[in-house]
């Protein structure tokens, strides 16, 4: 018998090869209480939309297959309308997931979630201490608000994971984030790619690991927890392997339908548009883009953790990256 999560894989996958738009990714807000340098739309100064804008989404999302959804932001707590916009997503009868940074989450949050349980809430770890959190995200007492944050999920019983990122001052402190982790008996993931600003493609970003510092990084998180797994389809022609505009979408803050929370090409406003035209239209766009051929034979490709995506962050989708092609190589030599 399938587990949830089984079965969960096998709808998105299933759903993939007949442009079955079930899974939906909605950047509630752009703003933040964080200062995070890392942020990749920390450069966009966003006019959230409406209450009654996101409510209209949802049940266009809804009435078009809308089965799993994903509240990000930004930080999504920082909208007073938060809970109205989760409680009516989660009526509708979505399963709903929340990212979060952790530091305002409180009883009445806790609460409403009990009442209405999100599938997971995950939470962004910066660090083991405030002093690592100040330097991160520019808050002081940023560790303090999250480790309340957690308790406070954990006294009601709320799924929760934490996850965390391959930069320079959470490298240095790795070893105390995870034992904090296995201290609070979390689940945890991570990521193994930093790249710049989604509107910055091409940019450099100074904080994140070179290719030996992410093996490292990636050799820890592996002792810990295993290996990172995040591809859950693979039929392409063009280098797409993931569920991006087959199964799956992102809405930004501005109400624009992205492929996913990375790229920006191509997009369109469901807001002043049709939501299953513009659906439509853009699972056709995506299939016409060009992928890097290079990257398609490549010996290390099978060891990458390149998509387009993030080949359009290092400078465009038809160009092998000089830094996944260096990660790539170590990965293969010793992963």
């Amino acid at each position: 018998m399938l587990s949830y999560y089984e079965l969960k894989r096998h709808i998105l996958s299933e759903s993939a090869k007949k442009k079955i738009p079930v899974g939906g990714e909605f950047e509630l807000t752009g703003k933040c209480n964080l200062q995070c340098k890392m942020c990749f739309v920390q450069d966009e100064r966003i006019s959230p939309l409406s209450t009654e804008q996101w409510k209209k989404i949802f049940d266009d999302a809804y009435k078009h297959g809308l089965v799993y959804a994903l509240l990000t932001g930004g930080e999504v707590l920082t909208r007073s309308d938060f809970l109205e916009l989760y409680n009516y997503l989660y009526d509708l009868g979505v399963r709903i997931t929340v990212y979060t940074n952790g530091t305002l989450i409180t009883e009445k949050i806790a609460q409403a979630f009990q009442m209405r349980p999100p599938e997971m809430v995950g939470i962004t770890l910066y660090g083991s201490n405030n002093q690592i959190y100040e330097q991160v995200t520019g808050n002081n007492n940023g560790f303090t608000l999250v480790n309340r944050g957690i308790d406070i999920l954990q006294k009601y019983k709320i799924n929760l994971f934490v996850r965390t990122i391959p930069i320079k001052p959470i490298m240095e402190d790795l070893d105390n984030i995870i034992a904090y982790v296995k201290q609070k008996k979390l689940p945890m993931q991570y990521s193994l790619y930093v790249g710049p600003s989604r509107v910055k493609s091409g940019s450099e970003y100074g904080e994140r690991l070179n290719p030996k510092q992410l093996l490292e990084y990636e050799k820890k998180m592996i002792d810990t927890i295993g290996r990172a797994n995040n591809r859950e389809f693979r039929y392409s022609t063009n280098g797409f392997t993931c569920i991006a505009l087959k199964s799956a979408y992102f809405i930004t803050a501005q109400g624009r339908m992205q492929p996913c929370a990375m790229l920006i090409h191509p997009s369109k406003s469901v807001v002043s548009n049709d939501f299953f035209e513009v659906w439509n239209e853009l699972s056709k766009l995506i299939d016409k883009i060009n992928g890097c051929r290079s990257c398609s034979v490549c010996k290390y490709n099978t060891h990458c953790v390149q998509c387009p995506a993030k080949l359009y962050l290092e400078g465009g989708f038809t160009k092998c990256s000089k830094y996944l092609h260096d990660i790539a190589k170590l990965r293969k030599a010793n992963i």
